[in-house]
């Protein structure tokens, strides 16, 4: 049997390298595309993220029940020449019995999250008590204060948070009073905040890119 010629073996070899130089240009393109609608999506979902969060605790920004406690300044506090804020809020209230209060301990028949040092609320239309958590035992919290509401009556109780969205270093941090700071997303900078009224504007550049939220305050006039 005749063998390829030198001619042929070139021919064969210029073609192989076509075909493969093709195949890694395909690889290399299919692979920035890739690389592209992954950062598009994690731009997304933390435009999401960011969205969620800060709506959620601007809106809840100086809720407190029914009761409207003197107790409580700033509950929207713009710092840092606009560049940081910390709202204040009720979180997630339950309603208790006033015969599971005594003295200085609440019984609650459900989890709510709660250790010591944190700061809770105990309010209705007609009383209010802004303490903090001495311990948890089980199902017992015990107080700072000593409870002088009625006991005949309902009463919400709940953490007050105390939330701040600030940037350090380019990352926009999400941190509530008496735990670590959350690190939302990277690559932020010109963050401001403003309030007109009952609404607050936020803007900042999110991975290079404008980044815009309107929230009406539904608890501040």
């Amino acid at each position: 049997m005749k063998g390829l010629s030198l001619l042929e073996m070139m021919v064969a070899l210029a073609m192989s390298a076509l075909i493969m130089s093709g195949l890694l240009h395909a690889y290399v393109v299919n692979h920035k595309r890739m690389d592209a609608q992954t950062q598009l999506s994690s731009l997304l979902d933390n435009r999401m993220l960011v969205t969620h969060l800060m709506t959620h605790d601007l809106q809840q920004a100086g809720f407190f029940g029914c009761a409207t406690p003197t107790t409580m300044q700033n509950k929207i506090f713009i710092s840092d020449e606009g560049r940081s804020i910390q709202v204040s809020y009720l979180d997630n209230p339950l309603l208790v019995e006033g015969n599971l209060i005594s003295n200085n301990s609440i019984t609650l028949m459900h989890d709510i999250n709660l250790k010591p040092g944190d700061a809770v609320m105990l309010v209705n239309c007609e009383f209010e008590m802004i303490t903090t958590i001495e311990s948890v035992y089980g199902d017992t919290i015990y107080l700072r204060d000593t409870f002088q509401g009625d006991s005949n009556k309902y009463y919400q109780f709940g953490r007050v948070l105390r939330v701040r969205y600030f940037i350090k270093e380019s990352t926009l941090y999400r941190q509530q009073a008496g735990r670590a700071s959350q690190a939302l997303v990277d690559d932020v900078s010109d963050l401001s905040f403003y309030q007109d009224s009952n609404v607050l504007y936020v803007e900042m550049e999110l991975q290079n890119k404008p980044w815009y939220l309107h929230v009406k305050l539904r608890n501040i006039t």
